[in-house]
């Protein structure tokens, strides 16, 4: 007989709102360095909000996100494959992105793709601002994503919507609830 033991992955990292803050103070630094870049703080503030995968802020395109109204921005993730379809879903923005989305399109007027980068460079800009910020987790497109997510829960978010923020099917979110709970309670 062949005895099969479960191996559970162990919990990810998250950026306690500590590290944000750095993270976030960092980002400005960056903004308005010698040689400014403001694609770290865009890209930061807007995974610490939306909890988005890489691929989908990879495929955001300028039409996905609306800032007609600044009080109540939204974008929506798109998926090209009809078998993803169940994954598109819209997403609210907090009203004081809509300042530093203008700055970012009056410096690198993207055409269509919002970010024409290739992902390791998206990857990097993430990892400069934790590097300026001098947290020694790696900040990372699944670590944003589960920050986002933390956050949330601690937030008192309804469990559902965090499920549907985050694109997830609930047979994926039974797994993912739980490791959200133990990461906000602190339980390894």
């Amino acid at each position: 007989a062949v005895l099969q033991l479960s191996v559970r992955s162990p919990l990810p990292d998250v950026l306690t709102d500590e590290e944000v803050e750095k993270c976030l103070a960092a980002g400005e630094i960056l903004r308005h360095a010698e040689k400014p870049d403001l694609r770290p703080l865009i890209l930061f503030t807007l995974l610490l909000h939306t909890g988005m995968k890489k691929v989908e802020v990879a495929n955001l395109k300028r039409e996905h996100v609306d800032v007609t109204n600044p009080a109540q921005p939204f974008l929506y993730v798109r998926y090209p494959d009809k078998k993803d379809w169940p994954k598109e879903r819209k997403l609210t923005l907090p009203p004081e992105w809509v300042a530093l989305y203008r700055d970012y399109l009056a410096e690198y007027a993207p055409k269509d793709v919002l970010f024409p980068w290739s992902v390791r460079k998206l990857e990097y800009a993430l990892g400069d601002v934790g590097r300026a910020a001098g947290v020694v987790k790696s900040v990372s497109f699944d670590v944003m994503r589960w920050t986002c997510a933390v956050r949330d829960y601690k937030a008192q978010v309804e469990p559902e919507a965090i499920r549907r923020k985050l694109g997830l099917s609930p047979i994926q979110w039974r797994e993912t609830e739980s490791r959200i709970k133990k990461l906000a309670e602190g339980v390894e």
